[in-house]
């Protein structure tokens, strides 16, 4: 198999194009936790929408921090500033 090498700046532009999809899919379960608690039949259904999206809401958000994080060194690095 061949292996393509990829450059720091192709490696931070992935890293920006993933954080982007997740803020779009961060928007997505905003959008669906309002449906579901507007759908809800009752006080449990609506708790259990409120609890497990805004669980995946929160997981979204720290990999979208983490991957930030990543972006931020692998700048540095390009820019040979990593002290």
């Amino acid at each position: 198999m061949d292996k393509k090498e990829v450059t720091n700046t192709e490696f931070i532009a992935m890293l920006e194009r993933i954080n982007a999809e997740m803020s779009s899919v961060y928007e997505y379960l905003e959008a669906r936790e309002i449906q579901l608690c507007q759908d809800a039949g009752s006080e449990d259904e609506l708790l259990f929408a409120q609890y497990t999206m805004r669980s995946l809401e929160e997981a979204v958000m720290e990999l979208k921090t983490e991957v930030s994080k990543y972006i931020c060194i692998f700048q540095r690095l390009a820019h040979g500033n990593l002290g």
